[in-house]
């Protein structure tokens, strides 16, 4: 099992943490569906954790 961790940056306002997971519900399910997007260029930083 892949864990996605997003650090969402917006230094307008503060965005709640329910807002942050849904975001990174919507954009873990872009990039696993194109495996053409990547990361940079939806200008995001992920870090991957594998479950042990």
């Amino acid at each position: 099992m892949i864990e996605y961790s997003f650090h969402i940056h917006n230094p307008s306002r503060i965005i709640s943490d329910t807002e942050q997971t849904q975001i990174a519900i919507a954009l873990s399910n872009i990039l696993l569906e194109n495996h053409d997007v990547s990361c940079d260029d939806i200008g995001i930083e992920l870090n991957l954790v594998e479950e042990q």
